[in-house]
């Protein structure tokens, strides 16, 4: 297995005056650990949580630190998470609302040709005390293998999960702030498919979509109602209900769309789906956020049938576009630049993080407000400078990381 230098770089969008330990110089950002397969999340007090294995081979070790606002690593040295096998790995992790993270990963075993793996869970506080025990949390009690787990806090210090078993089923539980499945020691069935999400709706329910099937989960794990869809990538939307998108193919070039659903699954807005962008690069991936009470998309794509793009529009709550005249690329240097990230900033204003082949190739970032005005330097911000394996981004109310 590849190991990777994991460095990190910070945003700094209001006037904070910071001591040094953070590098203004894109050659040369701060290095947090050697390892791979990184996930960072933010500790809502301006610094963030990184997880990250630090092992070559069988069996992989998991470790979490965390960095303040400065920069320092409060609690010294990393944290390994544990199991009760001898491979810890595959980790998904999130906020616990509470100042915390929760980390999902797989135990793993493996006995000759053959292997055992149970997901877990662990929380971590602030001074990185193990809150779940030192081994964490059991998901699913049943002796059978599962895996490919995914993850959101539930409000309260606790997580809802949901996983697929070797049978390829789908399951879910939720653990509460005290380490203790609340739906039973084998949690829910939910159905099947080659695809999953899970999101938290605004009313505290869940959404989870299993291929084309999405489900509503109440609170207490019952299916409060499901039905199907062509469309994926839900995040929720202000009154209980979500914003599905996809691409859909009417000839030879796929188009970008989304359509909104209510909590009962009905369509909000026009039939049968929201045109985003009429050309949607084939191997583009699909991103989408709310932000600011808007839903941003990025892809990659053709731009007046000419140069192939990094571009981003907007939909407002009722469906119509921020920006009427069409999307706008991404920085000054769009063709060939692969986006990271969009993330919510003050003010009403977003930051975009990409990388792009201008002569000083590297990672940039840009602020801008909605109108589309350039609120840094016109040519862009360096984060950092050459290529990299993997970037990977978090946001505090101001401050932003990233990883790479």
């Amino acid at each position: 297995m590849k190991n990777f230098i994991l460095i990190i770089t910070f945003l700094i969008v209001t006037n904070l005056q910071l001591p040094a330990q953070w590098s203004t110089d894109p050659n040369n950002n701060l290095v947090i650990a050697t390892g791979w397969d990184p996930h960072i999340v933010s500790d809502s007090a301006g610094g963030c949580y990184v997880t990250y294995n630090y092992e070559s081979f069988y069996p992989q070790k998991l470790a979490v630190e965390r960095l303040d606002l400065y920069g320092f690593k409060p609690w010294g040295n990393k944290k390994q998470i544990l199991g009760e096998l001898p491979e810890q790995w595959q980790a998904e992790i999130v906020e616990d609302g509470e100042g915390g993270v929760i980390v999902s990963y797989e135990d793993n075993e493996v006995i000759g040709t053959d292997y055992v793996t149970r997901v877990r869970v662990q929380r971590v506080d602030s001074n990185g005390n193990f809150l779940w025990g030192q081994t964490g949390v059991r998901v699913y009690v049943t002796e059978s293998n599962h895996g490919a787990q995914e993850l959101v806090s539930d409000g309260e210090g606790g997580c809802v999960i949901v996983w697929q078993n070797i049978d390829a089923t789908y399951w879910m539980n939720r653990i509460n702030s005290f380490g203790q499945r609340e739906w039973g020691d084998s949690g829910i069935a939910i159905g099947n498919g080659n695809s999953k999400w899970i999101i938290r709706a605004s009313d505290g329910n869940y959404y989870v979509q299993t291929g084309l099937t999405v489900h509503r989960i109440g609170r207490e794990g019952q299916i409060l109602n499901q039905y199907s869809v062509s469309l994926g990538y839900p995040v929720p939307d202000p009154e209980g209900g979500i914003v599905l998108s996809g691409r859909v193919w009417t000839g030879m070039i796929p188009k970008l769309v989304a359509q909104r659903k209510d909590s009962l699954g009905n369509n909000r807005w026009q039939e049968p789906y929201i045109e985003i962008a009429d050309s949607l690069y084939i191997n583009s991936p699909i991103n989408v956020k709310e932000i600011n009470g808007y839903y941003y998309y990025w892809w990659y794509g053709r731009k007046n049938g000419v140069d192939l793009v990094t571009q981003y529009q907007a939909l407002r709550l009722d469906g119509t576009k921020l920006f009427s005249q069409g999307s706008l690329p991404i920085s000054n240097y769009p063709v060939d630049a692969l986006i990271g990230n969009i993330l919510p900033s003050d003010l009403g204003t977003f930051v975009a993080i990409w990388q792009d082949y201008r002569p000083n190739d590297g990672v940039f970032g840009q602020r801008k407000d909605i109108l589309n005005n350039i609120l840094w330097d016109s040519s862009d911000v360096p984060l950092y400078n050459g290529m990299y394996s993997v970037m990977l981004q978090t946001e505090m109310e101001f401050p932003k990381f990233v990883l790479m």
